[in-house]
């Protein structure tokens, strides 16, 4: 994985981003180094979503999953962010090792389409966070899993008509690739300070 270069070729699904010819993929250590150091603009307030991958019928490709939620959260600990991170995951195995092994750290249920009962799944591992898909979220789901105490925060959401109908069901966060973009959104919408840095969203 460190060997290959992810910076060289462009994607037509980001446009607008810049190539950097010669970029690695960064572990999760460096990562911890690179933006989350106290010494650094805003360093001590930025916050870590950390989405665990795996396909549960290709257990060759990872750890198993206790040994997998393990490792990172070793290197969560090694680096003094367990005030500073949540972990996701569809597979919700990884979750409950989460939450067995660091019940202090938030996990977010990660829902792929369809919506089962979000309260009661969230329930069942005390989850703080619904992450559904944005195009199957209603209002009435929100505020199920608000009355419930459950935070409910979208993915993947590039689009601002997107932006309006999840900020006017009251979610209270959204993934996004253009996390730039949504603070300008949010800013002229009045839902942030004009002179804000605080991080509200997550790049996927």
């Amino acid at each position: 994985m460190k060997r290959l270069d992810c910076g060289t070729l462009p994607s037509s699904k980001f446009p607008s981003a810049r190539t950097v010819p010669g970029a690695r993929i960064p572990t999760l250590a460096e990562l911890f180094d690179l933006v989350g150091g106290e010494g650094l603009p805003g360093g001590g307030r930025i916050r870590f979503n950390i989405e665990l991958k795996g396909i549960p019928a290709r257990p060759d490709l990872t750890p198993p999953v206790a040994k997998f939620v393990e490792l990172v959260l070793g290197v969560v600990r090694a680096h003094g962010m367990d005030k500073r991170v949540q972990i996701q995951s569809f597979d919700h195995r990884y979750l409950a090792e989460v939450r067995r092994l660091s019940p202090g750290i938030p996990i977010a249920l990660l829902i792929q389409n369809t919506l089962p009962d979000l309260p009661a799944m969230a329930a069942v591992l005390k989850a703080e966070v619904v992450a559904p898909d944005k195009d199957w979220i209603t209002a009435q789901e929100v505020k199920a899993l608000h009355r419930a105490g459950v935070r409910v925060v979208p993915w993947t959401v590039n689009e601002e008509s997107d932006w309006e109908r999840l900020v006017s069901i009251g979610v209270d966060g959204i993934i996004t690739d253009d996390p730039a973009g949504l603070l300008a959104f949010l800013k002229k919408k009045g839902l942030r300070r004009s002179d804000s840095t605080d991080p509200c969203s997550t790049p996927r």
